[in-house]
């Protein structure tokens, strides 16, 4: 499990997610604003965009 809460920039996910939890698992992404790019592989995903 990852969980992930982003700046107000625009961010890329999950390169941002380093090591072997990598967005395996059941993720919670909060990206806040900016133009994020967010991409779930496997479990239960949980991704909030930015406004």
């Amino acid at each position: 499990m990852a969980t992930f809460t982003g700046s107000n920039g625009a961010e890329i996910l999950p390169n941002l997610l380093i090591g072997p939890v990598q967005a395996v698992g059941n993720d919670f992404i909060d990206a806040l604003g900016g133009d994020d790019i967010a991409i779930g592989w496997s479990g239960d995903d949980v991704i909030r965009g930015g406004g």
